[in-house]
């Protein structure tokens, strides 16, 4: 009994430490409002390992993207940015010295040195290469660390400006790029606390080929890891991977997803006269 509370406490304690995107500002939402694309019926979409079937509505939400209302990007220029552009606001900088724990030290700095050699052409046309023995300095105690924090403070009603017009347009145009990746029937795989990777209609297709069954069947991240790379898909990344494996019980979806898209290419084909 003791045990099984004890995995329900760890599972509990990794429900609430998932990773998220940031959220966006209330005050940014209030002033930016939001940009929204038309429905999307073609790609493939992934938040966190985790498959978002279509239709796909993609927008701007205040300074992030969110697609079917799942924020999928942290914000991506920060509202101390829009606030940096308004009349009267107050830009304060701060230094603080945090001191090194007790027993902190700098980390050992590996020197190499060459053993003496009377010919300086040895090592160029020898055989073998010189072996080379390694000094390590002394550790130095740490010192304290500065950190330097910046408050951007606006008590007014926020104006939208020529400069912040320029930094929603830059947000937009990140919209817009996805929304016709999406459109043109390509994959975008997003991440909380990773760099995300998208691609062409090509990939998609071959994604959505293997990948069902790579996640059915795979047993470890690693496994999953090797059938991706085998079958030309090396550019999902380990955390992607590994986000996958953990949500590896949506590749039924996928499958539906895949059958989906099978009759849609057959449609398509009878009624652009082919057989």
């Amino acid at each position: 009994m003791k045990r099984i509370l004890t995995m329900l406490a760890i599972a509990l304690a990794a429900v609430v430490c998932e990773a998220a995107p940031a959220k966006v500002p209330v005050a940014a939402l209030k002033a930016l409002k939001a940009t929204r694309g038309k429905q999307i019926r073609t790609g493939i979409v992934f938040m966190d390992g985790k498959y978002i079937p279509p239709p796909y509505v993609v927008e701007r939400y205040g300074t992030a993207i969110r697609i079917n209302n799942i924020q999928v990007t942290g914000p991506l220029i920060p509202w101390d940015s829009f606030l940096r552009t308004q009349e009267g606001a107050k830009v304060t900088t701060s230094t603080t010295e945090i001191a090194p724990a007790d027993g902190a030290s700098e980390p050992e700095v590996e020197i190499e040195e060459d053993f003496d050699d009377d010919d300086p052409l040895a090592d160029l046309f020898g055989d073998e290469p010189k072996p080379k023995k390694a000094k390590k300095a002394a550790k130095k105690p740490a010192g304290p660390r500065k950190v330097t924090t910046t408050k951007v403070e606006f008590d007014g009603e926020f104006e939208m400006n020529a400069a912040s017009q320029k930094m929603v347009a830059r947000i937009n145009s990140r919209r817009t790029v996805i929304d016709q990746k999406l459109r043109a029937g390509g994959f975008v795989f997003f991440g909380s606390d990773y760099a995300g990777t998208s691609g062409d209609a090509a990939t998609a297709k071959k994604i959505i080929a293997v990948l069902p069954e790579a996640m059915q069947t795979a047993t470890s991240e690693a496994q999953l890891s090797s059938i991706c790379r085998s079958h030309g898909l090396s550019f999902l990344s380990a955390p992607i991977i590994a986000d996958l494996f953990e949500n590896r019980d949506g590749y039924v979806r996928l499958v539906e997803r895949r059958r989906k898209m099978a009759e849609e290419a057959k449609w398509n084909n009878m009624l652009n006269g082919g057989n």
